[in-house]
């Protein structure tokens, strides 16, 4: 029975972390300044509020890049099967990260009130292509 796509991830994660300390955030750290209040935002006077998600999707990069330089140029450990495999495990998950942050932003995009022509002159697309991706980047699955 294949696992899904969140506990394949894990696993994979738990791996790099294991293998590589300190690049696969694992358990993920907490930027210094989150620091949610009930509703899960500071008040005002804060500062800034740091996406969760964002510090997993850096720790992810990270160990990627990590097995990547030990795949490529002898770091040490030395990259195995298992790390290249889970190298392409969280790659994947990254470009699911990616699909979610971009349709947010042309969620954000349409709701501010820019025209689909804009936003495809700025993407680099026709217009009716620029509104047909955001659809299927939500028909994307989550990243975990």
């Amino acid at each position: 029975m294949p696992c899904s796509h969140t506990n394949r991830t894990k696993a994979w994660r738990g791996h790099l972390a294991a293998r590589r300390p300190g690049t696969a955030g694992w358990p993920a750290r907490t930027p210094k300044y989150w620091t949610p209040h009930g509703s899960g935002f500071p008040p005002r006077n804060e500062g800034l509020v740091a996406d969760p998600s964002l510090s997993r999707a850096l720790d992810d990069l990270r160990a990627v890049a990590a097995v990547r330089l030990a795949a490529r140029y002898g770091a040490q450990p030395p990259a195995g099967p298992l790390d290249l495999g889970a190298g392409l495990v969280m790659l994947s998950n990254l470009r699911l990260y990616l699909d979610a942050l971009e349709a947010d932003l042309l969620d954000a995009a349409t709701h501010l009130g820019m025209s689909w022509d804009l936003i495809a002159a700025i993407i680099g697309l026709p217009a009716d292509e620029a509104e047909h991706r955001l659809h299927a980047l939500r028909d994307r699955p989550d990243p975990h």
